[in-house]
């Protein structure tokens, strides 16, 4: 079986930063950049700010908007964390965090928010291209089984902050978020944003929602 992996970075050869790690001979997109560019809803360029949004509330356990040096410990370095830390308080903010992790630091490239689109979108094309079994240009939702998933073996790997995922499944609120056409299928764009989406709550797993309260049972009517 050949792991199609998307990656975010990819150096001569090997994995830098983060992403669906390269397999060899990957096929080439039959979509064009610009096609698919047009067509575009959420964007794979708000992608790139999500997936780091979602890695620093990851990173932020007591949610208080910053990364201390406790919190840092399993994913960022002490050397990359008094780097990242430029104005020197000992702690994170999510500009701080993003700035570094794009400018060489948790990336270790100098890959750029127009780059990773790109690279991005030809990978992602051509894994559409396979789970479009039907050859109609939209993937159902039985085209994305989890069977399906597991076959082209979509993931999300971010090695310097210790992140590794593999992508298994499509949640029914995931497919009726990316279905922004309102179709029950989506085309290649509302597969980037799915792609986006499942890659955010894998980071973080939204909360379950509440079982709905039992409605209390009518009291019985007093006796004569």
């Amino acid at each position: 079986m050949t792991m199609k992996k998307l990656a975010l970075i990819v150096a001569v050869g090997t994995l830098a930063g983060c992403g669906l790690a390269p397999s060899t001979g990957m096929p080439t997109s039959n979509l064009s950049v610009s096609t698919v560019s047009a067509q575009s809803t959420q964007g794979l360029e708000a992608g790139w700010t999500s997936i780091h949004k979602a890695i620093f509330n990851k990173i932020d356990v007591n949610h208080d908007g910053y990364i201390d040096e406790y919190e840092a410990g399993p994913y960022i370095s002490l050397s990359d964390f008094q780097k990242a830390d430029v104005n020197h308080d000992d702690r994170l903010d999510f500009n701080e965090f993003m700035m570094y992790a794009t400018q060489g630091g948790f990336l270790q490239g100098n890959d750029t928010e127009s780059s990773f689109v790109s690279r991005l979108r030809s990978q992602l094309g051509s894994i559409f291209n396979d789970l479009d079994t039907n050859h109609d240009g939209w993937l159902s939702s039985s085209e994305l089984s989890s069977q399906a998933l597991t076959r082209e073996g979509l993931a999300f790997y971010y090695p310097n902050l210790h992140i590794s995922l593999k992508l298994t499944s499509v949640t029914p609120a995931e497919f009726k978020a990316a279905d922004h056409l309102g179709t029950g299928m989506l085309s290649q764009a509302e597969w980037e944003d799915l792609y986006v989406q499942m890659v955010c709550d894998a980071i973080n797993p939204p909360a379950p929602t509440p079982a709905p309260v039992p409605t209390p049972a009518p009291s019985a009517a007093p006796s004569k």
